[in-house]
């Protein structure tokens, strides 16, 4: 026996309509070919648009990636600026105090660890003024 699809009358296996409403009647063998055949439609549609969806998301992913490398990289290169300037300053006291007659080397310690406390002070700062900085992806 076949049943309706549309109102589950029994029917003849040999009809092709619905004795009681008129539908068309399908065979198991069409009936399985088509769930299959529809089914398979329908999931090559949902990952297509899965594919679509995760691509969108990759290139956000990769955007946003990208930005915080630059804001990193734009912080290494102002910490590096200062240091260079700071070595700098110390060059130049250096050959002044070297000018001056005034001994140096007892002046170069503690030059040198106003220098780095400054270099770490300012390393700290910006890190604290930068609020995306640790913010995770």
């Amino acid at each position: 026996m076949v049943y309706c699809t549309k109102c589950g009358t029994k029917n003849n296996p040999t009809e092709k309509y619905c004795a009681k409403c008129g539908n068309p009647l399908e065979t198991s063998n069409k009936t399985w070919e088509k769930k299959i055949e529809d089914g398979a439609e329908e999931f090559g549609k949902k990952a297509e648009q899965w594919g679509e969806e995760f691509g969108e998301r990759a290139q956000q992913w990769g955007q946003k990636f990208e930005k915080h490398a630059q804001e990193q990289w734009r912080t290494l290169a102002n910490i590096g600026a200062i240091f260079g300037v700071l070595i700098g300053v110390i060059i130049l006291l250096a050959g002044i105090l070297l000018l001056a007659g005034i001994n140096l080397f007892r002046l170069l310690g503690s030059v040198m660890m106003v220098a780095f406390g400054i270099i770490i002070l300012l390393s700290a700062i910006k890190a604290l003024t930068k609020k995306n900085l640790t913010k995770h992806y």
